[in-house]
């Protein structure tokens, strides 16, 4: 037997999401198999859709694979469908909005997760989740417009890590990350010691080193 080798990766088109065409084969019962997979991502989740046949006929069956391939259509998963129906029967309660944007964020959908975000933050301007929420996604999906984001909510509030945390990562992703180590570096000097000031500045690589104490010697 022999380890899978890929023999192809290419983008492809997936129900008119961006995706990858892979082509694998690999050894089974001393006969050469062919698996071919479509894959795609949207937010935190993978899908995958994937063929397998001995090496020899796989031929045979390659216009199969590409009918059902290109008949593949996304729906919304159980999660978001029942967020969305919160967020419609209390138009005015800040909780199911923010249920709603995390929601959005984990299923791809990073447009419409900043303005369920917004809405709650309209109704409950205190949300700091909503406004965490807000920066997560100028974070991890690149929107334009983070920067500016983040600096306002580093103005709002300087003294909440979490969010200090969420912004230095917005600020980054906007290509700012001398600004970012710049807020990581100024919330160190003001709440020292916090862990989640810790945690961020040891996943950046920065010191952790209590402000005015000698510097941690190299092991």
């Amino acid at each position: 037997s022999r380890d899978p080798e890929v023999r192809v990766r290419e983008a492809y088109t997936l129900a008119g999401q961006d995706a990858r065409r892979l082509v694998l084969h690999f050894d089974l019962s001393d006969e050469e198999q062919e698996v071919i997979a479509f894959v795609t991502t949207r937010g935190v989740y993978e899908h995958r859709v994937q063929f397998q046949s001995v090496s020899s006929r796989s031929q045979t069956y390659a216009p199969l694979v590409t009918r059902i391939a290109d008949s593949v259509r996304f729906t919304e998963i159980e999660e978001l469908v029942q967020a969305r129906n919160r967020a419609a029967l209390h138009p005015r309660s800040a909780e199911p909005a923010v249920e709603l944007g995390d929601a959005l964020y984990r299923t791809g959908a990073p447009e419409e997760a900043l303005r369920a975000y917004g809405q709650a933050l309209t109704i409950d301007p205190s949300r700091l989740d909503a406004l965490r929420g807000e920066l997560r996604v100028y974070a991890d999906y690149g929107i334009g417009g983070g920067a500016d984001a983040a600096r306002q909510a580093l103005a709002a509030h300087p003294a909440t890590p979490q969010i200090i945390v969420a912004a230095a990562d917005a600020l980054d992703t906007a290509g700012a990350r001398e600004e970012a180590i710049e807020a990581l570096n100024r919330a160190w000097e003001d709440l020292p010691g916090d862990g989640a000031l810790r945690r961020a500045r040891r996943s950046w690589g920065l010191s952790v080193d209590l402000p005015g104490t000698p510097p941690s010697a190299s092991p």
